[in-house]
C-alpha cells in the first residue's frame, strides 16, 4: 500500500540583506520533501514544500499553518526533527543587529511598494518613522555601512542538510553608501559536520583575496554567525551520525 510521507529536505537561512529577502519579504525556509512510500521503497516525490518565515514571524504558528496545509493533502504535518533543528537555529542566529537590519529590508521594501501603488501617504509615514528607527537601531549595534564606493564579501544563503552538512553561499558586493550596486557574484563551500568546519571556513576566508578575480574576506560578524550555526548544527550526535555513514 502506498503512503505519505514528509521529511526534512533542507533549512534555508537567507541574509537579510539579500535582495531575495526583500523581494520574498521572507529569510527563512523549512524545506520538506513529500514522498509517496511503499513500505520502505520511495515510488514518488512531490516538489519541495516551503514552510516561510522571516525574524518577525512565530515560528510554531507558521508551523501550524503548514500542518493544516499538509493534512488536506493527505501528508504528515512537519516533523518535529526539522521544528526543533529550526528553534535552534533561530535562537543563535536572530541576533538584535540581524533583527534590526531585517527591520530596515522590510521596512524599505514596503515603503517601495506603496509608493510603486501610490499607497496612502499617512501609512508611508508611519513606515518612513519606523526606517528611521530601524536605521538607529542598526547603527547603535554597530552596523553601520561603510560610506562611498567599495567592495566586501558577505554571508548570503546556507542550507542545512538533514545530515548536518552546512552548504554556505558567500556574496562578493560592490556597494555605494551602503547600498548594493552589483549583480551576484558567489563562492560557496560545504562544512561537513566532521569537527573542523570554522577551520575549513577560516581557510576559504584566508583564500578570498587570492582567487582569480579576489574577494575581500568575510568580516568577523559575518564569520561569528557561521559559527553560531555550525555549533547548534554539528552537535556530537550529528557529528557521530555523519562519520559513521562516511565508514560504511
Amino acid at each position: 500500500m502506498v503512503t505519505k510521507q514528509t521529511t526534512l529536505a533542507r533549512i534555508q537561512v537567507l541574509d537579510e540583506r539579500e535582495p531575495d529577502a526583500a523581494r520574498l519579504l521572507q529569510t527563512k525556509q523549512i524545506r520538506l520533501a513529500l514522498q509517496l512510500m511503499d513500505g520502505i521503497v520511495k515510488v514518488g516525490e512531490l516538489n519541495e514544500y516551503p514552510v516561510c518565515f522571516c525574524p518577525d514571524d512565530d515560528l510554531n504558528q507558521c508551523c501550524l499553518d503548514a500542518d493544516a496545509i499538509l493534512t488536506e493533502q493527505g501528508f504528515p504535518g512537519v516533523p518535529a526533527d526539522a521544528r526543533d533543528r529550526t528553534t535552534n537555529i533561530i535562537a543563535a542566529d536572530h541576533t538584535p543587529l540581524v533583527k534590526a537590519r531585517w527591520r530596515v529590508t522590510s521596512t524599505k521594501e514596503i515603503l517601495r511598494r506603496l509608493r510603486a501603488n501610490g499607497g496612502n501617504r499617512e501609512i508611508e509615514e508611519q513606515a518612513e518613522r519606523q526606517l528611521t528607527t530601524a536605521l538607529q537601531q542598526v547603527s547603535d549595534l554597530g552596523g553601520v555601512p561603510q560610506r562611498g564606493l567599495f567592495q566586501e564579501t558577505r554571508f548570503s544563503l546556507m542550507s542545512v542538510r538533514p545530515d548536518g552538512q552546512l552548504e554556505v553561499r558567500l556574496r562578493k558586493c560592490v556597494l555605494e553608501d551602503g547600498e548594493l550596486i552589483s549583480p551576484p557574484q558567489y563562492h560557496r563551500t560545504v562544512l561537513a559536520p566532521t569537527g573542523k568546519a570554522m577551520t575549513q571556513m577560516d581557510m576559504v576566508n584566508e583564500h578570498l583575496p587570492k582567487l582569480q578575480e579576489p574577494y575581500p574576506p568575510l568580516a568577523q560578524s559575518d564569520m561569528d554567525r557561521i559559527e553560531r550555526i555550525v555549533r547548534v548544527e554539528h552537535s556530537p550526535n550529528i557529528i557521530q551520525a555523519y562519520l559513521q555513514a562516511r565508514r560504511v
